[in-house]
C-alpha cells in the first residue's frame, strides 16, 4: 500500500468516512503495521483534544500568511523539486502543508498570540506569549489493542447486538466490568457456559444472597463442587436457620467437639447432645436428616476452616442458603464451575458486579455470541473506558430509540 492511500485511510477513519472497502483495507493495514496503529491512535487522540477544547477563530490574516509562506517556499525550491522528480515534489509539498496545519492546530489548542504590525513586533509578541502548553504526559497515544478492537468486525457486531448495547450503555456496569475484572472473567469459556441457564436475576437480585458473596471464604469453598452440593441439602439450611446452631459454629471449642462427634457418627448420641446444654441444639442434632447432612466428608472437612465456619454462622449467609436459585446453582455444579476461575471469584466479591449480574440485560447479553466474541478481544476491557466506545454506544442506542 502506498503512502498516499495509507494516509487517506487513516484520516477517513478519524473522520468517520470509511466505505466498506476502505474499512476492510484499513483492518488489513492495522493488523500488519504497528506504525499505522500508533499513527491512527495519535490522530484520534488529537481529534479528541480538539473537540474537547473547541476551535477558536484565528486572528485575521493568519491563515493567509501561513499559506503564503508555504507558496513562497514551494516556488523557491521548485528547481530542486523538479530535479528530484514529481514524487519528491509531492512529498515536499505534503510536508510543508503538514507543517502549516500543525501550526494552525497548535494555535487552535493553545490559543492565538496577539500579532501587532511588523515583523519585529511579531517576534517580540511571540517571546512575550506565555499561554499554557500541553505537557507530553497530557498527549498519550491510545492503546493499540483498543484501537484495533474499535476497528474490528467483533466491535461492529457488538454495536448491532441489542442486548449487549443495553447492558454496556450503563456507565456503572461498564466500570464494574472493566475495573472489577468481570470482563476478564467472562472471557473464560467455563464461566460463560456456567452462567448461561442460571436464574441470575433471582440469584444476585436477592439482597441476602448478594451479601453472602462478600464472604471470601464462602466464595472459595463454593468452588468445590462436592462441598457445594452438600451445602445445598435442605437440612443444612434448616440447621443454619437456628441461632443456637450458628452460635455453635462460631464457638471454636463447641465446633471442635461437634466435628469430633460427627467424625465418629455420634451426633445423634444422647450423651453427646445432653453435653451441649442448649435445648434447641440438642433437638437439631436429634434430627436424623440434620445429623446425616453434617456427617458428610466434604462439609466436615470444610468446617475445620475457622473462616468458613464463621461465614456460615452469619444470619445473612444462612438466609441465602434458603434461596432456591442458589441451591439449584450449587447442585448443578454451575456455581462451582464459575467460581473455580479466580478472576470470577474476585469479581463476584464486588457489590457492583453482583448488581450488574442481577440485571435482566446481563442475562440477555451473555446469551449473545457477539458479546462473547467481543469479550475475548484483547482490547475490549480497556475499550470500556474509551470515549469512542461510549460515543458508539450512544449512536447505537439512539438508532434503536430505546
Amino acid at each position: 500500500m502506498n503512502d498516499e492511500r495509507r494516509t487517506e485511510l487513516l484520516h477517513a477513519s478519524v473522520d468517520g468516512e470509511l466505505t466498506p472497502d476502505d474499512r476492510e483495507a484499513l483492518q488489513e493495514l492495522l493488523s500488519t503495521d504497528a506504525a499505522a496503529r500508533a499513527e491512527l491512535a495519535s490522530l484520534e487522540r488529537l481529534a479528541g483534544i480538539i473537540d474537547d477544547v473547541g476551535r477558536p477563530d484565528p486572528p485575521a490574516g493568519l491563515v493567509q500568511d501561513v499559506m503564503h509562506a508555504v507558496r513562497r517556499a514551494t516556488v523557491g525550491h521548485s528547481e530542486r523539486f523538479n530535479e528530484g522528480g514529481t514524487g519528491m515534489a509531492r512529498k515536499a509539498l505534503i510536508g510543508l502543508a503538514a507543517a502549516a496545519a500543525l501550526v494552525l492546530v497548535s494555535f487552535s489548542i493553545t490559543g492565538y498570540p496577539p500579532i501587532p504590525g511588523g515583523t519585529e513586533g511579531s517576534i517580540d509578541a511571540a517571546k512575550r506569549y506565555q499561554a499554557p502548553q500541553i505537557a507530553a504526559e497530557d498527549v498519550k497515544l491510545g492503546n493499540q489493542d483498543v484501537q484495533a478492537f474499535l476497528q474490528s468486525d467483533e466491535f461492529d457486531r457488538l454495536m448491532k447486538d441489542e442486548a449487549a448495547v443495553k447492558l454496556l450503555s450503563n456507565a456503572s456496569y461498564r466500570a464494574a466490568m472493566a475495573e472489577a475484572g468481570l470482563a476478564k472473567a467472562l472471557a473464560e469459556t467455563e464461566v460463560m457456559a456456567a452462567l448461561r441457564g442460571q436464574r441470575l436475576a433471582e440469584l444476585f437480585g436477592d439482597a441476602q444472597v448478594s451479601a453472602a458473596f462478600d464472604e471470601a471464604a464462602l466464595r472459595t469453598r463454593l468452588a468445590d463442587a462436592a462441598l457445594a452440593a452438600e451445602l445445598a441439602d435442605v437440612n443444612v439450611a434448616r440447621a443454619l436457620a437456628m441461632p443456637s446452631f450458628r452460635n455453635m459454629l462460631a464457638d471454636a471449642g463447641l465446633r471442635g467437639r461437634f466435628l469430633e462427634a460427627a467424625a465418629r457418627a455420634r451426633l445423634a448420641d444422647m450423651e453427646f447432645r445432653n453435653s451441649l446444654g442448649d435445648a434447641e441444639l440438642r433437638t437439631a442434632l436429634g434430627d436424623a436428616g440434620i445429623a446425616a447432612a453434617f456427617s458428610r466428608q466434604a462439609l466436615m472437612l470444610a468446617l475445620g476452616d475457622a473462616e468458613f465456619a464463621a461465614a456460615l454462622s452469619k444470619a445473612n449467609v444462612a438466609a441465602a442458603l434458603q434461596n432456591s436459585a442458589l441451591r439449584q446453582a450449587m447442585l448443578s455444579g454451575a456455581l462451582s464451575r464459575m467460581l473455580s476461575v479466580a478472576a470470577m471469584r474476585d469479581a463476584v466479591g464486588r457489590a457492583a458486579v453482583r448488581t450488574a449480574m442481577a440485571d435482566a440485560n446481563f442475562t440477555a447479553a451473555i446469551q449473545s455470541t457477539a458479546f462473547e466474541a467481543a469479550l475475548r478481544q484483547r482490547g475490549f476491557n480497556a475499550a470500556l473506558a474509551a470515549p469512542q466506545f461510549e460515543a458508539a454506544l450512544s449512536r447505537a442506542s439512539a438508532g434503536r430509540s430505546y
